[in-house]
């Protein structure tokens, strides 16, 4: 399998309180990702290409964004990121971003104990299901910094 190269959400610095496995262990079951503290209203970056798919609001994750990858070739690929706990929202549902387009702003909405955003990145199975892997699985992503 092939590295996929993917910039990070935020300009450091931030500060990695949580990461894929720590969500694991801790909280079997919920949604698995990076949390990247950061003070509210920092700018949230495209990290690829993407599709906006949804901007939703809802108590645990707060204001938040689904989106999908946009491949080089314009075709859509079976990658996604959310981005959750957001202050405001830069794009709308249907929009197309560029690499490194701000998208929202960090924040401290939904169920928190203080400003971060939630990363995380998901594959689709047969079934439409999102499944989650792991940003930093050196495997699979290079995280590059912005």
């Amino acid at each position: 399998m092939a590295t996929t190269n993917i910039f990070e959400p935020l300009k450091r610095p931030f500060t990695r309180t949580r990461g894929y496995w720590d969500h694991v262990r801790t909280n079997p079951g919920t949604w698995y990702g990076l949390d990247l503290a950061k003070p509210t209203g920092n700018y949230v970056y495209s990290p690829l290409r993407l599709k906006i798919l949804l901007t939703n609001y809802d108590r645990f994750s707060g204001y938040n964004i689904l989106a999908q990858v946009r491949w080089s070739t314009g075709n859509l690929g079976n990658l996604y990121f959310w981005f959750a706990h957001l202050s405001k929202f830069n794009v709308k549902r249907g929009q197309s971003v560029t690499l490194k387009t701000i998208i929202a702003r960090s924040g401290a909405t939904g169920t928190v104990s203080g400003p971060h955003l939630h990363w995380s990145i998901l594959v689709r199975n047969a079934w439409g299901r999102y499944i989650p892997v792991n940003p930093e699985d050196t495997k699979r992503f290079k995280l590059l910094r912005l």
